[in-house]
């Protein structure tokens, strides 16, 4: 009785002890939510309030060009949404496919049961209800006359459930046509948003060229054009100098990984293409600036992926460089994706090495699809060349 007791006491501690365990689990959890949650509207309000600034700083230099950012926006959101709207279509067409399928298959099994419905009533029938009678009057056999009423038996349950299993079969196949009207209905709505979108895409490039055919009047200006240029490295410098302070308050994730400096050499390259423009050599003729990263040009829409693990601390549009996205890796390292048709992660997510997160492009004024790219060290631009493997 005593060990009994014991048992109940032990038993209850253990609740009392994983029930504790259990909600300091919950607690903990819901801190560390709150408190990247806290950090991430931190960090976004840092970065608009940054923007906002380095727009007011540099607006009145150039109104044409700063009518590109909601075009080139609009144009990066609807191509992102064309994209996904493809994949949902796709998906819904294969479960439509599948759907189909399944529906053949459920006509042929009730075929196949009505088939042998009719063989056991064209039996029973042959029998007869008197044929049946007389047979069990003319047994002078008990058994035989047994076993004759168990077959009967046995044959009326099977006729029975075949019936039965007709019925659930056709239940089934009524059920899984309303599933198909759905999806058909699914697809259609979905085919009809992605038409409007897509003229919604046309219109805005047109717009965009449009505004392109304007602004070549500043492009062969060859000192409006030095200005410009100069005008967006600043601006570029002066946005990575305000996201580094930012980043400063954010601690980074936990996690064993190689710090940023010891892959040197043994990265990708962010997307597949011939690069057109080399870290160092000059940007044009007698301008005196040179490139601080690299263009590869790609196909329009290409994925996009990150070199490394780490934590988005830009992703926007910025002048000069069209759909930018910045990865901040931790020790002061950042990698840099402009020109882009389309950015597919936001403001403090983490990425993976290798996991895509925007579709190379043209934006940013560019009359041929690419990306630009580019590594930097505290603030410094290096070689991505140095870091990549070709």
């Amino acid at each position: 009785m005593k060990r009994s007791k014991g048992l109940k006491s032990i038993r209850s501690g253990s609740f009392v002890l994983f029930l504790s365990l259990s909600v300091s689990t919950l607690l903990l959890a819901a801190d560390d939510y709150a408190t990247k949650s806290s950090q991430h509207k931190k960090l976004q309000s840092t970065i608009d309030s940054l923007r906002l600034k380095l727009e007011k700083t540099r607006s009145e230099q150039s109104s044409l060009r700063s009518q590109l950012r909601p075009i080139e926006r609009d144009i990066g959101q609807l191509n992102s949404s064309l994209k996904q709207l493809g994949k949902s279509l796709k998906s819904e067409r294969h479960e439509l496919k599948l759907l189909g399928v399944e529906k053949n298959q459920q006509k042929s099994g009730i075929l196949s049961q009505r088939k042998e419905l009719e063989q056991l009533v064209r039996s029973n029938y042959a029998l007869g209800r008197q044929g049946q009678l007389k047979f069990l009057l003319n047994q002078e056999d008990p058994s035989a006359v047994s076993r004759t009423l168990i077959y009967y038996e046995y044959f009326n349950k099977a006729r029975a459930e075949k019936i039965a299993a007709i019925n659930a079969r056709l239940t089934e196949l009524l059920l899984l046509e309303k599933r198909i009207e759905k999806k058909v209905q699914s697809i259609e709505r979905l085919f009809q948003e992605q038409k409007s979108k897509k003229e919604r895409l046309n219109r805005r490039s047109h717009d965009r060229r449009q505004l392109l055919a304007k602004l070549d009047a500043e492009v062969r200006d060859k000192a409006r054009l030095l200005e410009n240029l100069k005008a967006d490295e600043k601006q570029l410098g002066e946005l990575l100098s305000g996201l580094r302070k930012a980043l400063a308050d954010i601690p980074e994730e936990k996690g064993e990984r190689k710090p940023f400096a010891a892959l040197k050499g043994r990265l990708k390259l962010p997307v597949k293409g011939k690069i057109s423009s080399r870290f160092g050599r000059m940007r044009d003729e007698g301008s005196g600036l040179k490139w601080r990263g690299i263009i590869i040009d790609a196909k329009e829409g290409r994925d996009v992926q990150a070199i490394a693990h780490g934590r988005v601390a830009f992703s926007d549009w910025l002048r000069g460089y069209g759909l930018l996205l910045i990865i901040d890796h931790g020790d002061g390292y950042m990698s840099l994706y402009g020109y882009n048709q389309s950015l597919y992660r936001e403001v403090g997510d983490w990425v993976e090495k290798g996991e895509v997160i925007a579709g190379a492009g043209l934006s940013g004024g560019r009359s041929q699809a690419g990306l630009y790219f580019e590594i930097r060290s505290q603030g410094k631009p290096v070689n991505p060349l140095l870091w990549c493997k070709k």
